[in-house]
């Protein structure tokens, strides 16, 4: 079960995360080019092992972004798409070596370094950012998922109990988007 992350503070520059016709097109392309390559080489280097053993599992983790773009987030929402669509693509390619890849897309998780940074380090983040974050929680019925409930969604994607699921999205927000 691969997972690798991107580069978080990247993601909150102003340069890279603010107003399309405001950011840096450079550093979003890069910042987009290394956060793919950071999910799908491991993934890469992970499937001869997989077909070896006769079957595996992949679960990607990446933002609600690439479901639900929220403004000022171009390279959230190109970066997460293209996971979405990739794990799509790869659970037709790699279904037939018994290797299922399903995605898990989030959006705050409470008491992780980006809820850090926007709760509790002054000036980690925008004002606009902050108040993107303040939406969220007050429109998510259900509140904020923590990093463990998100785990217990990977697990369990990952588990014989989900063998029948590949190319699957779910998004654990609390309610605040329905698909």
């Amino acid at each position: 079960m691969p997972n690798a992350g991107g580069n978080d503070d990247e993601a909150r520059s102003p340069d890279v995360r603010g107003p399309f016709p405001d950011i840096d097109l450079g550093r979003v392309t890069a910042f987009i080019g290394q956060a793919v390559a950071a999910k799908l080489l491991v993934v890469q280097s992970a499937v001869p092992y997989m077909r070896e053993r006769g079957g595996g599992s992949v679960v990607f983790v990446t933002s609600e972004g690439g479901r639900v773009p929220t403004p000022g987030q171009t390279a959230i929402a190109t970066f997460s798409g293209g996971l979405i669509m990739a794990s799509k693509l790869l659970s037709k390619e790699l279904a037939r070596h018994q290797i299922r890849v399903n995605c898990v897309c989030v959006t705050v998780v409470r008491d992780s370094p980006s809820w850090e940074a926007a709760f509790q380090h002054e000036g980690r983040v925008s004002d606009h950012h902050r108040k993107q974050y303040e939406k969220i929680i007050d429109r998510s019925p259900l509140g904020v998922a923590a990093p463990q409930d998100i785990g217990n969604v990977v697990t369990f994607l990952a588990s014989d109990d989900a063998k029948y699921l590949t190319g699957t999205v779910v998004s654990p927000t609390g309610g605040l988007t329905i698909h």
